[in-house]
């Protein structure tokens, strides 16, 4: 019989499973992107930065896509964007933000790391290498934006509780033990 102190971690890694089984499926990812690009690019953050979603191209198949090239700096940069003039804080905030916009909407950028954000000289933050998208539908939604705002305030006992409502964890013990 499996152990219970691992049910909760087994759940999760669950769903994270059934996520990236239905995200790593290249077919119709051209069409998530243009939805993408229609609900992001120009969203607006403090400082006057701005998400820039370049445009992707075809072929659509499993095996690559291809995006407009943007002039810039990496944010693995840090040094030379401070060089260059820019608020590393602004763009950080502007990510953020449209982060939690794109949650809001269902369909958020899943590939998140510092190589996959450009700056460009006039104040745009291109979100690079767009092949994957979690897809959340509205109980999801309400689940990780929850989760965000008991993270800010550090409430760890809602943070749990609002974890076991989601996975339907009728014993609540296990979260905490």
């Amino acid at each position: 019989k499996e152990d219970p102190r691992f049910a909760i971690g087994e759940e999760i890694i669950d769903e994270i499973k059934e996520w990236v089984d239905r995200d790593i499926d290249f077919q119709g990812f051209i069409k998530k992107d243009r939805i993408f690009r229609e609900k992001n690019n120009g969203y607006p953050g403090p400082a006057g930065y701005k998400i820039f979603i370049p445009m992707s191209y075809g072929p659509e198949n499993k095996y690559f896509k291809i995006e407009d090239y943007v002039e810039g700096v990496n944010l693995t940069n840090m040094e030379e964007l401070r060089r260059r003039g820019h608020d590393l804080k602004a763009i950080v905030s502007t990510l953020a933000s449209s982060y939690l916009k794109q949650i809001q909407q269902g369909l958020v950028h899943s590939d998140v790391h510092v190589g996959n954000f450009r700056i460009t000289d006039d104040r745009r933050i291109a979100i690079l290498d767009r092949n994957f998208f979690l897809e959340f539908d509205e109980r999801q939604k309400n689940f990780y934006i929850s989760l965000l705002g008991y993270s800010i305030f550090g409430n760890s006992e809602q943070m749990a509780s609002t974890i076991a409502d989601h996975l339907n964890i009728k014993d609540r013990h296990r979260i905490y033990n």
